[in-house]
């Protein structure tokens, strides 16, 4: 059950599996079978809702399961176009699409089609976003994405296609790119920056986000 696991990244790119019920923490050897992708430094992983576990480096991304350690690559060579453009966080949905905060060029969707092939598609500024600078990404527990980027915070409703932007005059912490996501029990959600933070009032998100701190 992917509710029951996390992955725990060290700075060096071990990577951990943390099995919450039993407490049990496992490293993860990974193994890179195609020739023509080299290791990855891993700097993201997730677990999607289909249980498959997901790690990119800035530049690569790829998936294995529990069962099988094999790097199974996704090729973005069409997309991760130039230096500026970088993985830079990856969180899957309710329905395992994985998104990827891609900076300088927005978000990136992926889902598997029925025939099992991966479909790519990109949100950009033509799309809605406002801004391709992003540092940051998080699902909430209600399927919603949240993106930090250098023009405020981003929520992104996944279901519904549209973006709500907060900026500081709605209380957002002036360091836009530095803020931290973090789900908790009963739905509540938070984020912080450096010396702050905050909780999300669903029922008040229209018009502002309410401190606590």
């Amino acid at each position: 059950d992917s509710s029951l696991r996390s992955f725990v990244l060290t700075d060096s790119g071990r990577l951990f599996e943390l099995n919450t019920l039993t407490e049990k923490l496992s490293e993860l050897t990974l193994i890179n079978a195609d020739p023509q992708n080299n290791s990855m430094r891993i700097s993201n992983a997730c677990i999607s809702p289909d249980n498959r576990r997901w790690v990119s480096s800035e530049k690569k991304l790829a998936y294995f399961t529990e069962s099988d350690l094999r790097l199974n690559y996704i090729q973005l060579d069409s997309i991760l176009i130039g230096n500026e453009a970088k993985i830079v966080g990856i969180a899957t949905d309710a329905n395992s699409n994985l998104w990827l905060a891609v900076n300088n060029i927005g978000l990136v969707k992926i889902s598997m089609n029925e025939a099992g092939k991966h479909e790519i598609r990109v949100i950009g500024v033509n799309e809605g976003l406002t801004t391709p600078i992003i540092s940051r990404i998080a699902l909430d527990q209600k399927n919603n994405l949240w993106l930090s980027t250098y023009k405020g915070i981003l929520k992104y409703d996944i279901k519904k296609n549209e973006f709500m932007q907060f900026k500081q005059n709605v209380g957002i912490d002036r360091y836009n790119l530095l803020v931290r996501y973090s789900n908790a029990g009963q739905g509540s959600f938070y984020m912080s920056a450096p010396g702050n933070y905050c909780k999300v009032n669903y029922e008040l998100l229209d018009l502002s986000l309410i401190h606590i701190s």
